[in-house]
């Protein structure tokens, strides 16, 4: 006979879900990690007396000074720590394993490999999060989403259009799959003159763009849209600001910085680009952005399925023009930002002056982003979260063999 439970269960299963984060994490200069810092931080405010407990990815001999929620170190070129870690985790208390899945994390090159041994020793509950889903995986990139998705109770997929692929191209059942997005901080509109004070802008028409710097980005077509930017607009900046990623220090050093330079000082517009090369605090990025007029995201990807910096632009209200990467169609649709072709310095230039011309206009959009990222808050996505956590406990608890009911608002 099953278990009687009140009315009050899901309340008595939250207070108690105790849940291990397998991920990158802070201090570690990487986007999954500053995602997986910003969850949990937002899930304990909601879960406080079962705090996230980290397993923390580090690649090799690398070691940060993490902060005392990270109870083991993961050496993602070993084996054996791998299975350690699996160890403690069926060993302890915790009720669910949370994944946070990025291809390079989990060891062996880019493929990941890893992440199969570690799943297959684990006995827990797993809920895996799936930052990158791609159309046309390699054979072994196709095998670690299918193997996650058999051995997840949940997987959580950052876009709407992840959903169908996890779904039509890995196999995953539809049931097990719900779209929670990426989360941003509660940030109040602000008056953009007040920021640009703070930079040394006045005055300026300011575009800008935050995040770890990388080949992919595409800056250069933003810079090559300039000379024309500023001939009707001569009080223009571009501004770029954030470190160089560090993979791709270690391996091509500043060279796409450089290259950058180099481009805008042959065109002449070096005087209009402010580079900031350093590994920004949260406070930081969100200020830079408020001083911002026009956000930038001329990413070279169009398989790019969540953007964790275009998020936090239309989570600060910020008028948006992009290329039409995945992520990017999705949260601009609907008159919330504009949209360009790839590689087109002509449209950036033409679309950027239209903003600039017709402030009404730009305010507009940036109202219409604000709006709809208003159910990207972290506290609303970390209670997304802790309800999946919840339901998949539930489950484990009465022992059922019926597929969990994902009862969460996408």
């Amino acid at each position: 006979m099953s278990p009687k439970f009140s009315s009050n269960i899901f309340q008595k299963i939250e207070r108690e879900v105790k849940v291990a984060y397998v991920s990158t994490y802070t201090p570690k200069g990487c986007g999954i990690a500053t995602f997986t810092k910003d969850l949990t931080t937002a899930i304990n405010m909601l879960n406080p007396h079962n705090l996230a407990r980290i397993f923390a990815l580090n690649h090799g001999t690398e070691r940060f000074n993490y902060p005392w929620e990270v109870l083991h170190e993961i050496d993602n070129t070993k084996s054996i720590d791998f299975l350690q870690a699996a160890q403690y985790i069926n060993q302890s208390s915790i009720d669910i394993v949370n994944i946070q899945h990025e291809y390079g994390i989990f060891g062996v090159n880019d493929t990941g490999i890893k992440i199969l041994e570690f799943i297959d020793a684990i006995k827990k509950p797993i809920v895996t999060t799936i930052h990158t889903t791609l159309v046309n995986p390699s054979e072994i990139q196709k095998e670690i989403l299918v193997a996650l998705g058999k051995k997840s109770k949940a997987v959580i997929s950052l876009s709407k259009t992840g959903v169908d692929r996890l779904n039509k191209i890995y196999g995953i059942e539809r049931n097990k799959i719900v779209h929670i997005p990426h989360g941003i901080p509660d940030i109040p509109l602000s008056i953009t003159d007040t920021y640009k004070k703070m930079f040394g802008y006045e005055g300026k028409n300011v575009i800008g763009v935050h995040g770890l710097l990388s080949t992919g980005k595409g800056y250069e077509h933003v810079i090559k849209a300039m000379p024309q930017i500023l001939k009707k607009n001569p009080n223009t900046i571009f501004v770029i600001a954030g470190a160089t990623h560090p993979e791709v220090k270690k391996t091509r050093g500043e060279v796409y910085r450089e290259e950058l330079i180099n481009l805008a000082t042959k065109l002449g517009v070096q005087d209009h680009i402010y580079m900031y090369n350093e590994y920004m605090s949260l406070d930081t990025v969100i200020n830079f952005i408020r001083s911002f007029d026009i956000y930038v995201t001329p990413y070279k990807n169009p398989e790019q399925i969540v953007s964790g910096c275009l998020a936090y632009a239309i989570g600060c209200g910020k008028a948006s023009v992009s290329t039409p990467y995945i992520y990017a169609t999705e949260v601009l649709d609907n008159d919330k930002g504009i949209i360009v072709d790839f590689g087109d310095s002509k449209q950036f230039a033409i679309e950027i002056n239209n903003l600039i011309k017709k402030p009404e206009f730009r305010e507009q959009l940036g109202l219409e982003a604000y709006r709809y990222a208003r159910t990207m808050t972290w506290v609303n996505v970390a209670s997304k979260y802790l309800d999946l956590f919840t339901l998949v406990k539930q489950e484990e608890y009465e022992n059922s063999n019926q597929p969990i009911t994902l009862k969460i608002t996408n």
